[in-house]
């Protein structure tokens, strides 16, 4: 294991798909896969014992499950970053990905390349899934809904909100399309 190397784990109900990322990504010098796996909980001890820099959950087939994998993977290990992968991305999803936390919510069908770019980003600490918002005001509505709700909630909740006022009144634009 290179410590030197971005240091990813893939998880998917398809073996075909999964062997797939890893043939994409195997050839990357940058990238090691340190393994592939089904969607379910058993992964989360392979991830406590060779902790990953970026996860990559594939939420089709049981959406749910994926969704729940990621938020027990950012729960268990803040420092993963989660890339959910959907060969069917809508809204919906993406509002779920960002409530799991996912720092990238990325198509299927993107190539190689751009699958290595994401990883890379990830693996930064950057969040690629927070630029979707700025093209897609149903969802940043839907995120700024649940932040006004949350802040609702009681006092101490809202004084732990992770928006300033600034950064909700600009999220409050884009919902409403200006951006």
């Amino acid at each position: 294991m290179d410590t030197n190397k971005i240091q990813v784990f893939i998880m998917s109900q398809q073996f075909l798909f999964r062997q797939g990322i890893e043939h994409a990504l195997s050839s990357v010098e940058d990238i090691e896969i340190l393994g592939n796996t089904e969607v379910n909980d058993r992964v989360l001890s392979a991830i406590d014992t060779f902790p990953p820099d970026v996860a990559l959950v594939d939420i089709d087939g049981s959406t749910d499950n994926g969704l729940k994998l990621a938020h027990k993977i950012r729960q268990r290990s803040p420092n993963i970053g989660v890339i959910m992968l959907s060969s069917n991305p809508n809204d919906t999803q993406l509002f779920q990905a960002l409530k799991a936390q996912a720092a990238a919510y990325l198509a299927k069908d993107i190539t190689a390349d751009q699958l290595v770019d994401s990883v890379r980003h990830v693996a930064r600490g950057e969040h690629p899934i927070n630029e979707s918002l700025t093209t897609r005001p149903k969802v940043a509505k839907q995120v700024f809904q649940e932040f006004q709700e949350l802040s609702r909630r009681s006092t101490a909740e809202a004084f732990i909100s992770p928006l300033t006022p600034r950064e909700t009144e600009i999220l409050n634009y884009i919902a409403q399309g200006y951006l």
